[in-house]
């Protein structure tokens, strides 16, 4: 990853300077109302705190449990713990958006590309790609004057997120907030295929079997998983025509030693490129859900939050049953219903897991909308939703297939 300590102290004197992190706030910073932007991921879930003119104030997260109501609790305590209790805009982006939206009194539910593009944006305006690599999925956003014009998605393969990385570090009994370090010290390292996980870890395994030590086994890992971002998951063989710009966030930019295959990837197929880090790359998805808050704010007066007593006080039960398997297509997902008492609900006494007045569904583990509805009247409405997007986005390639390939229409002429 290094050919000398000279080029390791350029590196780190480049990346490695960060902002302080957030203090805790004076009791008049803390009184004034706030923004809260939470960011529920698969591995962990982030809180930021911007005041109304969007500087940053306070960050936490919190290990993912795998339910995320508990999530929420966690995340909430910290952010009153630090001393704010008048939140005048919430907003959520992740995974857990629209199961805790109605649950928590969100007032904005923030598309994950959304999120991170207002992040990179707001603190790089001329950014032309943006680069996130998460726990278990990789986004690549492709921007155009300040949009996002493209974007690549992956969240099936495991070859290039975190979730490995952490893995291969646990089996070696070195802690994650070591790998750099370690990978670092590596003179040299074997040459891992590019593709599939699978695949991968098999290779890991047969270059240890070649005496390869857990240091340069490390740093070839992290070598390789540039070439899984962009051309095996973002499926990019020209990064030119991208951009020039390339921002680098998600909690996996956190550890230096992939920052630095980033940008030794990036710049060789750019030369000219300038590749900058988002200065909070593990919290850039709370941040953008935070600003999008910011602006939900302009228009409105009250936020809808319940309120950090109600959030604490929750009361829930989980069923995971065969009344839960969702049936609206062949692949029957096993999901989990998670119930909660609020106030004012008006219950699922129709449903095949019957839940009184008072209580409030959600809904986890489906894999698409389908999955978060258990009516046929509820289907509609998650239907008609589909396609109105279908029609406010139509699939030009579809369109441009069917006029390509329609059949020809001619006219006879008949010689008279």
């Amino acid at each position: 990853l290094v050919a000398d300590g000279d080029e390791l102290a350029s590196f780190v004197a480049r990346y490695s300077v960060r902002p302080p992190a957030p203090a805790c706030p004076t009791p008049g910073v803390a009184a004034a109302p706030v923004l809260l932007g939470c960011d529920f991921g698969s591995t962990t879930a982030k809180a930021v705190v911007l005041s109304e003119d969007r500087e940053l104030l306070f960050s936490c997260y919190a290990l993912s449990k795998g339910n995320p109501i508990e999530d929420a609790q966690s995340l909430f305590r910290q952010v009153r713990e630090a001393g704010f209790t008048d939140v005048g805009g919430l907003a959520l982006t992740g995974y857990g958006k629209d199961l805790l939206k109605d649950v928590l009194g969100a007032d904005v539910g923030v598309v994950e590309t959304v999120a991170h593009a207002t992040a990179a944006l707001h603190f790089y305006p001329d950014a032309d790609v943006i680069c996130d690599v998460g726990g278990t999925d990789v986004k690549i956003m492709i921007l155009r004057q300040g949009t996002v014009a493209d974007f690549r998605l992956n969240s099936q393969c495991s070859s290039g997120n975190g979730a490995f990385l952490q893995g291969v570090a646990e089996r070696y009994n070195i802690p994650l907030e070591r790998y750099a370090d370690r990978a670092f010290e590596a003179k040299a390292m074997p040459s891992l295929a590019m593709g599939c996980g699978v695949f991968l870890q098999s290779d890991i395994v047969n270059q240890q079997r070649k005496g390869w030590s857990a240091e340069e086994i490390m740093a070839a890992l992290a070598a390789v998983l540039p070439v899984n971002v962009w051309i095996y998951a973002g499926q990019l063989q020209n990064l030119r025509s991208a951009g020039r710009k390339f921002v680098l966030q998600g909690g996996t930019h956190r550890n230096m030693a992939v920052v630095k295959a980033q940008v030794d990837f990036i710049r060789g197929k750019v030369p000219d490129a300038e590749v900058v880090l988002h200065p909070y790359s593990g919290e850039a998805g709370a941040i953008g859900a935070a600003l999008c808050a910011a602006d939900w704010r302009k228009n409105h007066d009250a936020s809808g939050f319940r309120g950090f007593e109600t959030i604490a006080a929750l009361t829930y039960n989980t069923t995971t049953a065969a009344e839960t398997v969702c049936k609206w297509c062949p692949i029957n997902c096993t999901r989990t219903f998670i119930d909660v008492f609020l106030p004012g609900a008006k219950g699922r006494p129709w449903s095949k897991v019957p839940l009184a007045e008072g209580w409030e569904r959600v809904i986890s583990g489906n894999s698409c909308p389908k999955g978060l509805v258990e009516d046929v009247n509820e289907m509609r409405v998650v239907k008609t939703k589909l396609e109105e997007v279908k029609r406010e986005y139509p699939n030009v390639a579809e369109m441009v297939r069917k006029d390509a390939f329609r059949r020809a229409r001619h006219t006879a002429s008949v010689e008279e």
